[in-house]
Parts: C-alpha cells; structure tokens; sequence
C-alpha cells in the first residue's frame, strides 16, 4: 500500500498472492515475473481519444522505468493499441498498393488500347471514381477501415473494364472510316447501354450490402457502389471527348492491327467451346461441383484482427505474450 519498493514489499506481496488465485493469469502471471497493468477506456470515446491515451500511457512508462532506473520489456496490447496499428499499416498499404495497381492497369491499357488518349481518359476515369469515394467519405466523416481499404483496387479494376469498352469500340469505328466526332458518338449510342446495364448490376450487388449489420461492411458496399457511378459517368463523357479531341485516323487504323493477338487467342479459345462443348461443359461442371463442396466444407467463419498481423510484428507478438501468460486480449462480441 505505501513505502518503498524493495525485497521486503517484494516478498510480502509474494507472500500475499499465494492466497490470491483470482489474480493468476489475470494480473499477475503464472510464474509471477509478470504484472498487467490493464486500462479501460469508455465505450463512446473516438479514434483520437484512444490514440491519445495511448501515447499518454507509453510515455508515463517509459517515464516511470526511467526514474525507477528499469530496463524491463513491456508489451502493449488491446484494442486501441490493435486499432492504431491497422489504422497505421492502411494508410502505408495504400500509398504503396494503389500506385502499383495504376502501374499494372497502365501497362495492360497500353499494350491492348495502343491509343494515348485511350489510356489517359480510362486512368481519368479511374482518379475520378477514387477521389470522389474517398471525397464522400471524408465528407460524411466515415474512416477507412479494413475492408474499404480495398476500395481503390476495386475502382481501378471496374473502372477501367468500362473505359476500355468505350475505347475499343471508338478504334473499331474510326478504323472503318468513321470521323472523330461520329466515332465518339457511336462508341456511346452502340456501348453505352451495355456499359451502363453492367455498372448498374454491379452497383445492385454492392447496394445489397447496405443492409448489412457490420458497419464497415455496409460503408464498403455503399461507398463502392457511388465509385462505380462516377466511373460510368466518366466513361460515357470523358472517355470519349478525350478520344474525340486527341485521336487521329492514321493512329487509330496503326493501332487496329495491334489486337490482333488477343483477338485471335480470344477466337481460338471460343471455338474450341463451341466445337468441344461436350467436353468443355463437362470440365465446367465438375469445376462448380468442386468450388461448392469446397466451399461449404471447408469455409471458416471468424474475426481474429490480430492474425492479419505478419506473426513477426510487435502487435502479434505482444498478443501472443498477453494469451500466454495471462486470460488474452479479446473480448466476446
């Protein structure tokens, strides 16, 4: 209760655990070499609060083991701490992610589209779907969890498939004669609509998860399903204005014969279904047949944030320490 801590109050409170077995692999280890110091925060208080109490605790112990003269290892686990690590390695995945992601797609347009404006207009395309989600979710104040973390690889895959429609169909027609201006409008009066049908199908199926209980699921479906509405927009007006304003003939027409492999493979691979069909539907029902009984035997449902962790991270660690030597950090929802 008060004094000096020496061997004396030492041996007493050893003395005095040995009667207190509710405190074992609670507040004091199994082997006694270990005390947890454990701090509870309110419910309702917000990401900066935690952040806050965080570094407040770490510095009143680095503060404490300084003046106490302590080199001892201290492990730091819990939901806050949990929450500003991912919060941390989300913001360093996707600085590094996206441009890799933009990279890949930039070089894939330009080995199929072979048209400068082409790449331009479906990369606008997809900054605008990427700026205007993020933009919305500031906005509305909504943070980036894990699972919309993963919203700008979506807006750069969908986003792009449209742009690339409205493109190729523009090469196609200005191949055949067309000028730009007919061209532009006839990519969108032949393409538009399928364009259109499939953006809004894939926002139907994003919508549904609004109705979601888990919140950052429900933010995930929402917020990508307004990326994909400002893709399509972009595609059927930037895309082809782009097309319109920078194409020429001469390049369209060099750029027509440069498809001819992916054309050609692409008809190879739907002959070879229609004339083997039998054989073909065959491997195709054995392949579902084995994804379905994959999936309903062997799909594990569970929530274990700590295990999205590489197992060599401090966080993983720690927890692994706090699950070893006292009762672990989660909490049953």
């Amino acid at each position: 209760p008060s004094g000096p801590i020496d061997q004396d109050a030492s041996a007493s409170l050893q003395e005095k655990l040995k009667d207190w077995s509710f405190f074992d692999s609670s507040l004091v280890s199994a082997g006694r070499d270990s005390a947890l110091i454990s701090l509870r925060l309110d419910a309702g208080c917000s990401l900066e609060e935690r952040e806050e109490a965080l570094s407040l605790m770490r510095a009143s112990v680095d503060r404490n083991m300084a003046e106490l003269g302590l080199n001892l290892p201290v492990h730091y686990a819990g939901e806050p701490v949990l929450s500003l690590e991912m919060g941390t390695r989300i913001a360093a995945d996707l600085a590094r992610l996206s441009p890799i992601a933009l990279i890949v797609v930039l070089l894939i347009l330009a080995f199929s589209l072979r048209s400068i404006p082409g790449v331009i207009g479906t990369l606008l395309t997809v900054v605008l779907a990427v700026g205007g989600t993020f933009g919305l979710m500031a906005w509305l104040g909504r943070p980036i969890m894990i699972v919309s973390s993963a919203i700008p690889v979506f807006m750069i895959a969908m986003g792009s498939a449209y742009g690339i429609h409205i493109v190729s169909r523009y090469s196609l027609l200005a191949g055949e004669g067309a000028d730009s201006a007919r061209a532009a409008i006839g990519s969108i009066s032949d393409v538009g609509r399928a364009v259109a049908l499939a953006a809004l199908t894939t926002m139907g199926g994003f919508v549904a998860l609004g109705v979601n209980e888990i919140i950052p699921v429900r933010d995930f479906g929402l917020f990508t399903a307004f990326g994909i509405l400002v893709a399509l927009i972009a595609s059927l007006t930037v895309v082809p204005l782009l097309m319109f304003l920078f194409s020429r003939r001469s390049q369209t027409k060099a750029r027509s014969g440069g498809r001819d492999l992916i054309s050609g493979a692409i008809r190879t691979m739907a002959v070879f279904c229609i004339k083997r069909r039998r054989i073909f539907l065959s491997l195709l029902a054995a392949l579902v047949l084995a994804f379905v009984s994959l999936s309903v035997t062997g799909l594990k449902v569970e929530m274990d944030s700590v295990s999205l962790f590489p197992e060599s991270s401090d966080v993983r660690l720690d927890d692994a320490y706090f699950s070893q030597e006292f009762g672990g950090t989660h909490t049953i929802s």
